[in-house]
């Protein structure tokens, strides 16, 4: 005779399951969160998608640091700003064409899109609990902003659309913009 073997779903510890492991899980749980409120850009908020970090190590969205850098043309091939958070100076090179030229963090855009699939996730369990009336434990900076903007909504009689937190269209307005980018 064989054994009987039970698969098991995903997050069923069985019964190896310790408050060790549950532990373990809301510090995980935690750290995601705390990845999530440093993940956004500190101009507009948005998920950084797209990041350009600078010397200062602040990190902005693409988008933002252009802003940042915007200044009359001139043909010089360094171009200072100062940062909006801690107002240190930087510069940023422009190529031949006098665009800036941003380099980008791909290891952290990486990281980023799995925290956003997350978030995703996370979103709409949260979206799933208000709808039915339960409580929702708010304890990191982006999901008091998505639970505010959603409770604001429920208070006003027309709808307020809050773009820097739609997390399923952020990658197709970041897609947009990069296409009219180039």
């Amino acid at each position: 005779m064989s054994p009987i073997t039970k698969k098991r779903k995903i997050g069923d510890f069985g019964p190896v399951a310790s408050s060790d492991h549950f532990r373990d899980l809301y510090e995980l749980r935690e750290i995601f969160c705390r990845m999530m409120d440093e993940g956004t850009c500190g101009i507009c908020s948005a998920l950084l998608l797209r990041t350009h970090t600078t010397e200062c190590g602040h990190s902005f969205c693409i988008k933002c640091t252009r802003k940042i850098f915007r200044d009359p043309p001139c043909c010089e091939a360094l171009v200072h700003a100062g940062c909006p958070i801690c107002r240190r100076d930087i510069t940023c090179r422009k190529d031949h064409n006098r665009r800036l030229i941003l380099p980008r963090s791909i290891v952290m855009e990486k990281i980023l899109g799995h925290l956003k699939q997350w978030a995703v996730k996370l979103r709409a369990r949260d979206d799933a609990a208000r709808a039915a009336g339960q409580k929702i434990d708010i304890d990191s900076a982006w999901r008091r902003t998505v639970y505010e903007v959603a409770s604001f909504q429920e208070d006003c009689d027309e709808p307020v659309e809050d773009s820097s937190w739609d997390l399923e269209r952020s990658s197709e307005a970041e897609s947009d913009w990069e296409e009219n980018e180039e």
